[in-house]
């Protein structure tokens, strides 16, 4: 089988061609042959940021405990919305430019 991660050396319109390899995610994980081990690569980070987009998502609940002013400032800085931008990594910045912008624009449009 073919295990190249080469992108073809072929063009069309003045773009390199994909090739049959498309990003479907980010590395979670690595897992250590032999042993069989985990270890966190991305994953952690990505659970931290789902978690976050949740909070800011999710209806405020009321509480009948007053906050102060810091711990209503610290609530509203660990929320945002977030969301994970998987790319291809063998593809120019420029590019890869572009399509970031354009998921910035889809994903958080105000």
């Amino acid at each position: 089988p073919d295990r190249s991660l080469a992108l073809p050396l072929t063009y069309t319109d003045g773009v390199q061609d994909h090739g049959h390899l498309f990003p479907d995610g980010i590395v979670e994980h690595v897992v250590e042959l032999g042993s069989a081990q985990f270890f966190p690569f991305y994953g952690h980070i990505t659970k931290h940021l789902e978690k976050m987009n949740e909070r800011y998502h999710s209806p405020p609940i009321l509480s009948t405990k007053k906050q102060s002013p810091s711990e209503s400032d610290q609530d509203a800085y660990e929320c945002r919305p977030t969301a994970v931008f998987p790319y291809d990594w063998r593809r120019p910045v420029p590019e890869l430019s572009a399509q970031f912008h354009e998921f910035c624009e889809s994903r958080f449009p105000n």
